[in-house]
Protein backbone atom coordinates (compact mmCIF):
# COMPACT_ATOMS: atom_id res chain seq x y z
CA UNK A 1 0.00 0.00 0.00
CA UNK A 2 1.24 3.49 -0.92
CA UNK A 3 0.76 6.04 1.89
CA UNK A 4 1.27 9.81 1.82
CA UNK A 5 1.97 11.46 5.20
CA UNK A 6 1.74 15.24 5.62
CA UNK A 7 2.48 17.13 8.86
CA UNK A 8 4.32 20.38 9.55
CA UNK A 9 5.67 18.89 12.78
CA UNK A 10 8.92 17.19 11.66
CA UNK A 11 9.04 14.91 14.72
CA UNK A 12 5.54 13.51 14.17
CA UNK A 13 6.16 13.31 10.42
CA UNK A 14 9.33 11.27 10.87
CA UNK A 15 7.89 8.99 13.57
CA UNK A 16 4.77 8.15 11.56
CA UNK A 17 6.79 7.58 8.37
CA UNK A 18 9.42 5.41 10.07
CA UNK A 19 6.87 3.21 11.83
CA UNK A 20 4.90 2.57 8.64
CA UNK A 21 8.02 1.93 6.55
CA UNK A 22 9.16 -0.57 9.17
CA UNK A 23 5.81 -2.32 8.74
CA UNK A 24 6.44 -2.70 5.01
CA UNK A 25 4.35 0.15 3.62
CA UNK A 26 5.54 2.42 0.79
CA UNK A 27 5.59 5.87 2.42
CA UNK A 28 6.14 9.37 1.05
CA UNK A 29 6.28 12.22 3.58
CA UNK A 30 5.91 15.98 3.08
CA UNK A 31 5.71 18.83 5.59
CA UNK A 32 3.07 21.08 3.98
CA UNK A 33 -0.28 20.87 2.26
CA UNK A 34 0.63 22.38 -1.14
CA UNK A 35 3.39 19.81 -1.54
CA UNK A 36 0.94 17.07 -0.54
CA UNK A 37 -1.49 18.19 -3.24
CA UNK A 38 1.34 18.16 -5.78
CA UNK A 39 2.21 14.57 -4.83
CA UNK A 40 -1.44 13.49 -5.02
CA UNK A 41 -1.72 14.89 -8.55
CA UNK A 42 1.45 13.09 -9.66
CA UNK A 43 0.79 9.64 -8.22
CA UNK A 44 -1.98 7.47 -6.80
CA UNK A 45 -1.93 6.91 -3.04
CA UNK A 46 -4.27 4.48 -1.31
CA UNK A 47 -4.04 6.29 2.03
CA UNK A 48 -3.40 9.87 3.15
CA UNK A 49 -2.44 10.61 6.76
CA UNK A 50 -2.67 14.34 7.39
CA UNK A 51 -2.49 16.84 10.21
CA UNK A 52 -5.35 19.34 10.40
CA UNK A 53 -3.67 22.62 11.31
CA UNK A 54 -0.76 23.45 9.02
CA UNK A 55 0.63 26.60 7.38
CA UNK A 56 -0.68 27.65 3.93
CA UNK A 57 -3.57 25.15 3.96
CA UNK A 58 -5.34 22.89 6.45
CA UNK A 59 -5.72 19.14 6.23
CA UNK A 60 -9.48 19.66 5.86
CA UNK A 61 -8.86 21.72 2.72
CA UNK A 62 -6.74 18.89 1.29
CA UNK A 63 -9.56 16.45 2.00
CA UNK A 64 -12.07 18.65 0.18
CA UNK A 65 -9.87 18.63 -2.94
CA UNK A 66 -9.43 14.84 -3.01
CA UNK A 67 -12.60 14.02 -5.01
CA UNK A 68 -11.20 16.03 -7.94
CA UNK A 69 -7.51 15.05 -7.82
CA UNK A 70 -7.39 11.65 -6.13
CA UNK A 71 -10.90 10.26 -5.54
CA UNK A 72 -9.78 6.77 -4.46
CA UNK A 73 -7.42 7.98 -1.71
CA UNK A 74 -8.70 7.31 1.82
CA UNK A 75 -7.85 9.52 4.78
CA UNK A 76 -6.72 9.31 8.40
CA UNK A 77 -6.38 12.67 10.13
CA UNK A 78 -4.07 13.66 12.98
CA UNK A 79 -5.58 16.07 15.47
CA UNK A 80 -5.23 17.58 18.91
CA UNK A 81 -7.92 17.76 21.58
CA UNK A 82 -8.84 21.34 20.63
CA UNK A 83 -9.48 20.20 17.05
CA UNK A 84 -11.73 17.26 17.95
CA UNK A 85 -14.87 18.89 16.57
CA UNK A 86 -13.09 19.42 13.25
CA UNK A 87 -11.97 15.79 13.22
CA UNK A 88 -15.45 14.48 13.89
CA UNK A 89 -16.85 16.71 11.16
CA UNK A 90 -14.20 15.35 8.77
CA UNK A 91 -15.25 11.79 9.60
CA UNK A 92 -18.80 12.69 8.67
CA UNK A 93 -17.40 13.78 5.30
CA UNK A 94 -15.89 10.35 4.73
CA UNK A 95 -12.56 10.38 6.57
CA UNK A 96 -11.87 6.87 7.90
CA UNK A 97 -10.39 7.62 11.32
CA UNK A 98 -8.54 10.18 13.36
CA UNK A 99 -5.42 9.91 15.54
CA UNK A 100 -5.64 11.97 18.68
CA UNK A 101 -2.33 13.56 19.76
CA UNK A 102 -0.32 12.26 21.46
CA UNK A 103 -0.63 8.71 20.05
CA UNK A 104 1.64 5.70 20.29
CA UNK A 105 2.92 3.41 17.57
CA UNK A 106 0.36 0.69 18.27
CA UNK A 107 -2.50 3.17 17.92
CA UNK A 108 -1.07 4.32 14.59
CA UNK A 109 -0.70 0.74 13.36
CA UNK A 110 -4.27 -0.12 14.40
CA UNK A 111 -5.68 2.95 12.63
CA UNK A 112 -3.86 2.09 9.40
CA UNK A 113 -4.89 -1.57 9.68
CA UNK A 114 -8.54 -0.59 10.15
CA UNK A 115 -8.35 1.83 7.22
CA UNK A 116 -6.92 -0.88 4.96
CA UNK A 117 -9.59 -3.33 6.07
CA UNK A 118 -12.37 -0.83 5.46
CA UNK A 119 -10.96 0.13 2.06
CA UNK A 120 -10.79 -3.52 1.08
CA UNK A 121 -14.39 -4.10 2.18
CA UNK A 122 -15.53 -1.09 0.13
CA UNK A 123 -13.65 -2.35 -2.92
CA UNK A 124 -15.21 -5.80 -2.54
CA UNK A 125 -18.65 -4.20 -2.24
CA UNK A 126 -17.95 -2.18 -5.38
CA UNK A 127 -16.86 -5.30 -7.25
CA UNK A 128 -20.02 -7.07 -6.15
CA UNK A 129 -22.09 -4.12 -7.30
CA UNK A 130 -20.34 -4.31 -10.67
CA UNK A 131 -21.02 -8.03 -10.76
CA UNK A 132 -24.71 -7.53 -10.18
CA UNK A 133 -24.65 -4.85 -12.76
CA UNK A 134 -23.07 -7.30 -15.10
CA UNK A 135 -25.78 -9.84 -14.55
CA UNK A 136 -28.51 -7.23 -14.98
CA UNK A 137 -27.13 -6.56 -18.44
CA UNK A 138 -26.86 -10.30 -19.01
CA UNK A 139 -30.53 -10.68 -18.11
CA UNK A 140 -31.55 -8.19 -20.81
CA UNK A 141 -29.28 -9.76 -23.43
CA UNK A 142 -30.33 -13.30 -22.60
CA UNK A 143 -34.04 -12.60 -22.67
CA UNK A 144 -33.70 -10.62 -25.89
CA UNK A 145 -31.65 -13.20 -27.69
CA UNK A 146 -34.14 -15.92 -26.90
CA UNK A 147 -37.25 -14.04 -28.00
CA UNK A 148 -38.72 -12.27 -31.00
CA UNK A 149 -38.88 -9.08 -28.97
CA UNK A 150 -35.36 -7.90 -29.72
CA UNK A 151 -35.91 -8.17 -33.48
CA UNK A 152 -39.13 -6.20 -33.16
CA UNK A 153 -37.40 -3.51 -31.11
CA UNK A 154 -34.56 -3.18 -33.62
CA UNK A 155 -36.96 -3.03 -36.55
CA UNK A 156 -39.25 -0.52 -34.81
CA UNK A 157 -36.27 1.69 -34.03
CA UNK A 158 -35.09 1.60 -37.67
CA UNK A 159 -38.60 2.40 -38.92
CA UNK A 160 -38.84 5.34 -36.53
CA UNK A 161 -35.39 6.74 -37.31
CA UNK A 162 -35.91 6.48 -41.07
CA UNK A 163 -39.45 7.83 -40.89
CA UNK A 164 -40.64 4.76 -42.77
CA UNK A 165 -44.04 3.09 -42.60
CA UNK A 166 -43.30 -0.55 -43.31
CA UNK A 167 -40.52 -3.00 -42.77
CA UNK A 168 -39.50 -6.53 -41.92
CA UNK A 169 -36.69 -8.69 -40.70
CA UNK A 170 -36.41 -11.95 -42.64
CA UNK A 171 -34.40 -14.95 -41.47
CA UNK A 172 -33.23 -18.03 -43.30
CA UNK A 173 -34.90 -21.39 -42.84
CA UNK A 174 -31.91 -23.58 -43.62
CA UNK A 175 -34.00 -26.68 -44.17
CA UNK A 176 -36.00 -25.12 -47.01
CA UNK A 177 -33.44 -22.48 -48.07
CA UNK A 178 -36.16 -19.84 -47.94
CA UNK A 179 -36.51 -16.56 -46.09
CA UNK A 180 -39.42 -16.08 -43.68
CA UNK A 181 -40.63 -12.95 -41.85
CA UNK A 182 -39.44 -13.08 -38.24
CA UNK A 183 -40.53 -9.53 -37.32
CA UNK A 184 -42.56 -6.88 -39.10
CA UNK A 185 -44.06 -3.41 -38.89
CA UNK A 186 -47.01 -2.31 -41.03
CA UNK A 187 -47.58 -5.67 -42.76
CA UNK A 188 -50.76 -7.72 -42.80
CA UNK A 189 -50.73 -10.90 -40.72
CA UNK A 190 -51.47 -13.03 -43.77
CA UNK A 191 -48.46 -11.61 -45.59
CA UNK A 192 -46.25 -12.29 -42.58
CA UNK A 193 -47.59 -15.82 -42.26
CA UNK A 194 -47.43 -16.83 -45.90
CA UNK A 195 -44.31 -15.11 -47.25
CA UNK A 196 -41.43 -17.47 -48.05
CA UNK A 197 -38.78 -16.17 -50.42
CA UNK A 198 -36.26 -18.43 -52.11
CA UNK A 199 -32.60 -17.44 -51.77
CA UNK A 200 -31.69 -15.42 -54.86
CA UNK A 201 -35.31 -14.48 -55.72
CA UNK A 202 -36.68 -10.95 -55.55
CA UNK A 203 -34.95 -8.12 -53.70
CA UNK A 204 -34.57 -9.78 -50.31
CA UNK A 205 -33.49 -13.12 -51.80
CA UNK A 206 -30.85 -11.44 -53.97
CA UNK A 207 -29.53 -9.33 -51.07
CA UNK A 208 -29.27 -12.43 -48.92
CA UNK A 209 -27.43 -14.35 -51.65
CA UNK A 210 -24.97 -11.56 -52.51
CA UNK A 211 -24.55 -10.23 -48.96
CA UNK A 212 -24.67 -6.68 -50.32
CA UNK A 213 -27.21 -3.94 -49.42
CA UNK A 214 -29.56 -2.50 -52.03
CA UNK A 215 -31.23 0.91 -52.22
CA UNK A 216 -34.01 0.93 -54.82
CA UNK A 217 -35.15 4.44 -55.71
CA UNK A 218 -37.02 3.50 -58.91
CA UNK A 219 -37.82 -0.17 -59.47
CA UNK A 220 -38.44 0.32 -63.19
CA UNK A 221 -34.96 1.67 -63.75
CA UNK A 222 -33.03 -0.59 -61.42
CA UNK A 223 -30.71 -2.89 -63.45
CA UNK A 224 -31.28 -5.92 -61.18
CA UNK A 225 -34.96 -5.58 -60.26
CA UNK A 226 -36.74 -3.87 -63.15
CA UNK A 227 -38.55 -7.13 -63.93
CA UNK A 228 -40.37 -6.89 -60.59
CA UNK A 229 -42.13 -3.81 -61.97
CA UNK A 230 -43.64 -5.81 -64.83
CA UNK A 231 -46.84 -6.69 -63.05
CA UNK A 232 -45.85 -9.68 -60.96
CA UNK A 233 -45.96 -9.63 -57.15
CA UNK A 234 -43.00 -8.28 -55.25
CA UNK A 235 -41.13 -11.29 -53.87
CA UNK A 236 -38.92 -9.19 -51.63
CA UNK A 237 -40.98 -9.04 -48.46
CA UNK A 238 -44.45 -7.58 -49.07
CA UNK A 239 -45.94 -9.92 -51.70
CA UNK A 240 -47.58 -7.20 -53.74
CA UNK A 241 -46.38 -4.92 -56.50
CA UNK A 242 -44.02 -2.04 -55.83
CA UNK A 243 -44.95 1.29 -57.36
CA UNK A 244 -42.46 2.73 -59.79
CA UNK A 245 -41.57 5.68 -57.59
CA UNK A 246 -41.46 3.72 -54.32
CA UNK A 247 -38.14 3.47 -52.46
CA UNK A 248 -36.89 0.34 -50.70
CA UNK A 249 -33.83 -0.45 -48.62
CA UNK A 250 -32.87 -4.10 -48.26
CA UNK A 251 -29.87 -4.75 -46.03
CA UNK A 252 -28.15 -8.06 -45.18
CA UNK A 253 -28.04 -9.22 -41.55
CA UNK A 254 -24.52 -10.53 -41.52
CA UNK A 255 -21.89 -11.58 -39.03
CA UNK A 256 -18.23 -11.80 -39.94
CA UNK A 257 -18.77 -15.37 -41.14
CA UNK A 258 -22.20 -15.57 -42.76
CA UNK A 259 -25.44 -13.89 -43.78
CA UNK A 260 -28.31 -14.75 -41.44
CA UNK A 261 -31.16 -12.72 -42.91
CA UNK A 262 -32.30 -9.41 -44.37
CA UNK A 263 -33.77 -6.14 -43.07
CA UNK A 264 -36.27 -4.50 -45.46
CA UNK A 265 -37.66 -0.96 -45.14
CA UNK A 266 -40.04 0.94 -47.46
CA UNK A 267 -42.40 3.91 -47.79
CA UNK A 268 -41.08 7.09 -46.21
CA UNK A 269 -44.09 8.79 -44.65
CA UNK A 270 -42.93 12.30 -45.59
CA UNK A 271 -42.22 11.30 -49.23
CA UNK A 272 -38.56 12.22 -48.94
CA UNK A 273 -35.84 9.97 -50.29
CA UNK A 274 -33.72 7.49 -48.38
CA UNK A 275 -30.17 8.75 -47.97
CA UNK A 276 -26.68 7.37 -47.45
CA UNK A 277 -27.07 8.29 -43.78
CA UNK A 278 -30.13 6.02 -43.66
CA UNK A 279 -28.04 3.20 -45.09
CA UNK A 280 -25.31 3.80 -42.52
CA UNK A 281 -27.85 3.70 -39.69
CA UNK A 282 -29.22 0.38 -40.88
CA UNK A 283 -25.66 -0.90 -41.26
CA UNK A 284 -24.96 -0.21 -37.58
CA UNK A 285 -28.21 -1.68 -36.34
CA UNK A 286 -28.11 -4.66 -38.64
CA UNK A 287 -24.84 -5.70 -37.04
CA UNK A 288 -26.51 -5.72 -33.62
CA UNK A 289 -29.45 -7.65 -35.02
CA UNK A 290 -27.15 -10.19 -36.67
CA UNK A 291 -25.36 -10.84 -33.38
CA UNK A 292 -28.69 -11.30 -31.62
CA UNK A 293 -29.93 -13.72 -34.26
CA UNK A 294 -26.76 -15.76 -34.28
CA UNK A 295 -26.84 -16.08 -30.51
CA UNK A 296 -30.47 -17.11 -30.67
CA UNK A 297 -29.57 -19.84 -33.13
CA UNK A 298 -26.61 -20.88 -31.01
CA UNK A 299 -28.37 -20.70 -27.66
CA UNK A 300 -26.79 -23.86 -26.31
CA UNK A 301 -23.34 -22.45 -26.99
CA UNK A 302 -24.35 -19.19 -25.38
CA UNK A 303 -25.46 -21.03 -22.25
CA UNK A 304 -22.08 -22.73 -22.15
CA UNK A 305 -20.40 -19.34 -22.34
CA UNK A 306 -22.40 -18.18 -19.33
CA UNK A 307 -21.41 -21.29 -17.44
CA UNK A 308 -17.76 -20.61 -18.27
CA UNK A 309 -18.17 -17.07 -16.93
CA UNK A 310 -19.77 -18.45 -13.79
CA UNK A 311 -16.94 -20.96 -13.40
CA UNK A 312 -14.43 -18.15 -13.74
CA UNK A 313 -16.22 -16.26 -10.97
CA UNK A 314 -16.21 -19.42 -8.85
CA UNK A 315 -12.46 -19.72 -9.46
CA UNK A 316 -12.05 -16.13 -8.26
CA UNK A 317 -14.06 -17.03 -5.17
CA UNK A 318 -11.91 -20.07 -4.43
CA UNK A 319 -8.76 -18.00 -4.94
CA UNK A 320 -9.88 -15.76 -2.08
CA UNK A 321 -10.17 -18.73 0.28
CA UNK A 322 -7.07 -20.94 0.29
CA UNK A 323 -9.06 -23.78 1.83
CA UNK A 324 -11.68 -23.80 -0.95
CA UNK A 325 -9.29 -24.72 -3.75
CA UNK A 326 -10.69 -27.67 -5.68
CA UNK A 327 -13.79 -27.82 -3.48
CA UNK A 328 -16.22 -27.03 -6.29
CA UNK A 329 -14.77 -29.65 -8.61
CA UNK A 330 -14.85 -32.36 -5.92
CA UNK A 331 -18.42 -31.53 -4.88
CA UNK A 332 -19.49 -31.63 -8.54
CA UNK A 333 -17.87 -35.04 -9.05
CA UNK A 334 -19.57 -36.49 -5.97
CA UNK A 335 -22.93 -35.00 -6.97
CA UNK A 336 -22.76 -36.61 -10.40
CA UNK A 337 -21.65 -39.96 -8.98
CA UNK A 338 -24.50 -39.90 -6.48
CA UNK A 339 -26.95 -38.74 -9.15
CA UNK A 340 -26.01 -41.63 -11.41
CA UNK A 341 -26.11 -44.10 -8.49
CA UNK A 342 -29.60 -42.87 -7.64
CA UNK A 343 -30.61 -42.99 -11.33
CA UNK A 344 -31.43 -39.36 -11.89
CA UNK A 345 -32.66 -38.55 -15.37
CA UNK A 346 -30.10 -37.07 -17.77
CA UNK A 347 -31.76 -33.65 -17.65
CA UNK A 348 -31.80 -33.66 -13.84
CA UNK A 349 -28.12 -34.64 -13.78
CA UNK A 350 -27.35 -31.63 -15.94
CA UNK A 351 -29.33 -29.37 -13.59
CA UNK A 352 -27.41 -30.85 -10.64
CA UNK A 353 -24.08 -30.41 -12.43
CA UNK A 354 -24.73 -26.71 -12.97
CA UNK A 355 -25.84 -26.29 -9.34
CA UNK A 356 -22.80 -28.08 -7.94
CA UNK A 357 -20.48 -26.08 -10.17
CA UNK A 358 -21.99 -22.79 -8.97
CA UNK A 359 -23.13 -23.59 -5.43
CA UNK A 360 -20.54 -21.37 -3.69
CA UNK A 361 -20.55 -18.47 -6.15
CA UNK A 362 -22.21 -16.27 -3.51
CA UNK A 363 -19.05 -16.41 -1.37
CA UNK A 364 -17.64 -13.76 -3.70
CA UNK A 365 -19.64 -11.33 -1.57
CA UNK A 366 -18.21 -12.55 1.76
CA UNK A 367 -15.20 -10.75 3.19
CA UNK A 368 -12.14 -12.95 2.67
CA UNK A 369 -10.92 -12.08 6.16
CA UNK A 370 -13.95 -13.98 7.42
CA UNK A 371 -13.53 -16.81 4.91
CA UNK A 372 -9.95 -17.39 6.08
CA UNK A 373 -10.54 -16.79 9.78
CA UNK A 374 -8.56 -19.45 11.75
CA UNK A 375 -10.90 -19.44 14.76
CA UNK A 376 -14.62 -19.92 15.29
CA UNK A 377 -16.91 -17.37 13.67
CA UNK A 378 -18.72 -14.84 15.80
CA UNK A 379 -22.53 -14.99 15.52
CA UNK A 380 -22.42 -11.90 13.28
CA UNK A 381 -19.79 -13.45 11.00
CA UNK A 382 -21.75 -16.68 10.78
CA UNK A 383 -24.83 -14.75 9.73
CA UNK A 384 -22.75 -13.11 7.00
CA UNK A 385 -21.47 -16.51 5.83
CA UNK A 386 -25.06 -17.78 5.68
CA UNK A 387 -26.00 -15.08 3.16
CA UNK A 388 -23.84 -16.65 0.46
CA UNK A 389 -26.52 -19.11 -0.68
CA UNK A 390 -29.05 -16.27 -1.17
CA UNK A 391 -26.49 -14.09 -2.95
CA UNK A 392 -25.50 -17.00 -5.18
CA UNK A 393 -29.12 -17.62 -6.14
CA UNK A 394 -29.59 -13.92 -6.90
CA UNK A 395 -26.53 -13.90 -9.15
CA UNK A 396 -28.02 -16.76 -11.16
CA UNK A 397 -31.53 -15.31 -11.23
CA UNK A 398 -31.16 -13.44 -14.56
CA UNK A 399 -30.19 -16.65 -16.36
CA UNK A 400 -33.44 -18.44 -17.14
CA UNK A 401 -31.79 -21.69 -18.20
CA UNK A 402 -30.35 -21.99 -14.67
CA UNK A 403 -33.65 -21.52 -12.84
CA UNK A 404 -33.82 -25.11 -11.54
CA UNK A 405 -30.14 -25.11 -10.64
CA UNK A 406 -30.69 -21.81 -8.84
CA UNK A 407 -33.14 -23.48 -6.43
CA UNK A 408 -30.52 -26.09 -5.54
CA UNK A 409 -27.87 -23.37 -5.01
CA UNK A 410 -30.28 -21.50 -2.74
CA UNK A 411 -30.99 -24.58 -0.60
CA UNK A 412 -27.67 -26.44 -0.46
CA UNK A 413 -27.38 -25.71 3.28
CA UNK A 414 -30.86 -26.91 4.29
CA UNK A 415 -31.36 -29.97 6.51
CA UNK A 416 -33.81 -32.87 6.64
CA UNK A 417 -34.87 -31.76 10.15
CA UNK A 418 -35.62 -28.20 9.03
CA UNK A 419 -32.76 -26.59 10.97
CA UNK A 420 -30.82 -25.47 7.90
CA UNK A 421 -30.83 -22.18 6.04
CA UNK A 422 -32.00 -19.98 4.41
CA UNK A 423 -35.64 -21.21 4.43
CA UNK A 424 -35.65 -24.03 6.97
CA UNK A 425 -36.96 -26.58 4.46
CA UNK A 426 -37.42 -30.10 5.76
CA UNK A 427 -38.34 -33.64 4.74
CA UNK A 428 -40.12 -33.87 1.40
CA UNK A 429 -39.69 -30.14 0.82
CA UNK A 430 -36.13 -31.02 -0.18
CA UNK A 431 -35.66 -32.56 -3.63
CA UNK A 432 -33.38 -35.51 -4.21
CA UNK A 433 -30.88 -33.23 -5.95
CA UNK A 434 -30.85 -30.88 -2.96
CA UNK A 435 -30.19 -33.77 -0.60
CA UNK A 436 -27.38 -34.98 -2.85
CA UNK A 437 -25.56 -31.64 -2.82
CA UNK A 438 -26.11 -31.21 0.91
CA UNK A 439 -24.24 -34.46 1.55
CA UNK A 440 -21.56 -33.94 -1.11
CA UNK A 441 -20.81 -30.43 0.14
CA UNK A 442 -20.68 -31.53 3.78
CA UNK A 443 -18.48 -34.54 3.01
CA UNK A 444 -15.90 -32.48 1.16
CA UNK A 445 -15.89 -29.86 3.91
CA UNK A 446 -15.10 -32.55 6.49
CA UNK A 447 -12.63 -34.25 4.17
CA UNK A 448 -10.63 -31.04 3.53
CA UNK A 449 -8.33 -28.87 5.60
CA UNK A 450 -10.02 -25.72 6.81
CA UNK A 451 -8.69 -22.56 8.48
CA UNK A 452 -9.99 -23.71 11.87
CA UNK A 453 -9.16 -27.47 11.69
CA UNK A 454 -7.41 -30.20 9.74
CA UNK A 455 -9.25 -32.69 7.52
CA UNK A 456 -11.08 -35.41 9.45
CA UNK A 457 -10.20 -39.11 9.09
CA UNK A 458 -12.47 -41.12 6.78
CA UNK A 459 -14.01 -43.23 9.54
CA UNK A 460 -14.74 -40.18 11.65
CA UNK A 461 -16.49 -38.58 8.68
CA UNK A 462 -18.60 -41.69 8.11
CA UNK A 463 -19.55 -41.77 11.79
CA UNK A 464 -20.51 -38.10 11.67
CA UNK A 465 -22.67 -38.66 8.60
CA UNK A 466 -24.33 -41.70 10.19
CA UNK A 467 -25.11 -39.75 13.36
CA UNK A 468 -26.86 -37.11 11.27
CA UNK A 469 -29.10 -39.37 9.17
CA UNK A 470 -32.64 -37.94 9.26
CA UNK A 471 -31.19 -34.83 10.88
CA UNK A 472 -28.98 -33.26 8.27
CA UNK A 473 -28.86 -36.01 5.67
CA UNK A 474 -31.37 -38.05 3.71
CA UNK A 475 -30.99 -41.80 4.46
CA UNK A 476 -31.40 -42.82 0.81
CA UNK A 477 -28.59 -40.51 -0.24
CA UNK A 478 -26.37 -41.63 2.64
CA UNK A 479 -26.87 -45.28 1.70
CA UNK A 480 -25.88 -44.57 -1.90
CA UNK A 481 -22.91 -42.54 -0.75
CA UNK A 482 -21.56 -45.28 1.51
CA UNK A 483 -21.87 -47.76 -1.37
CA UNK A 484 -19.81 -45.44 -3.54
CA UNK A 485 -17.18 -45.05 -0.83
CA UNK A 486 -16.92 -48.81 -0.50
CA UNK A 487 -16.68 -49.21 -4.26
CA UNK A 488 -13.97 -46.56 -4.38
CA UNK A 489 -12.07 -48.32 -1.59
CA UNK A 490 -12.15 -51.63 -3.46
CA UNK A 491 -10.96 -50.03 -6.70
CA UNK A 492 -7.98 -48.49 -4.90
CA UNK A 493 -7.14 -51.83 -3.29
CA UNK A 494 -7.07 -53.50 -6.70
Amino acid sequence: MKILVVDDNEIILNVVSDVLRADGYSVVSVNNAPEALKKLKQKDYELLITDIKMPFMTGIEIIKKLPQISPHTKVIIITGCTELDLAQDAIRQGVYEYLLKPFNNDTLRLAVKNAIKRKKEEEEAARLKELFGLFRVSEFITSSYTSKKLLELILSYIIKQLNASQGSIMLLNRETETLFIAASVGLDEEIVKNTNIKVGEGIAGRVFKDGMPVLVTNIEEHPLFSEIARGYPDKSFVSYAIKSNEEIISFPLATAKKVLGVINVRKKTDNTSFTQADMELISILSTQAAVAIENNQLLDNLNNVYIEIMQFIVALTEARDVYLKGHTQRVTEWCLKLGEELRLEKEELEVLRYAATLHDIGKLAVNELILNKPVKFTPEEYEMIKTHSIIGANILKPLNFLSRSRDIVLHHHERIDGKGYPDGLCGKELSLSMNIIILADSYDAMHSNRAYRAALPEEEIKNEISKNINKQFDPVVVDAFFKLLEKQKKEKAE
